[in-house]
């Protein structure tokens, strides 16, 4: 099996999680590749996108709370936002395959 798992690097549990999916599958024999999908357009991006989401939560944890509040829907196929959006096509494509 092959996969790709990407990971911001918007805090140290989003990369220690990728990092135990990446060494479970290599372990098994699996191909994995992890990256940061904002390093597709720049490092520079990846690292402002990093940083700014790590001030985020600690400057303002309130405003933190209401932005993940807003672009974590529960029903998926009511949701509009970029994520949402997101969510419909990689479960669509998944269930195509």
């Amino acid at each position: 099996m092959e996969a790709l798992i990407l990971s911001c690097s918007t805090g140290g549990g989003h990369n220690t999680a990728a990092q135990a999916v990446f060494e479970a599958l290599t372990e098994r024999g699996h191909h994995a590749v992890r990256m940061d999908p904002y390093t597709l357009v720049s490092e520079e991006l990846a690292n402002k996108v990093g940083q700014t989401y790590i001030k985020l939560v600690q400057k303002s944890p309130k405003l933190f709370g209401a932005v993940t509040r807003t672009v974590s829907c529960r029903d998926v196929r009511r949701c509009t936002t970029s994520t949402a959006k997101w969510r419909r096509t990689y479960r669509n494509t998944l269930r195509n395959t």
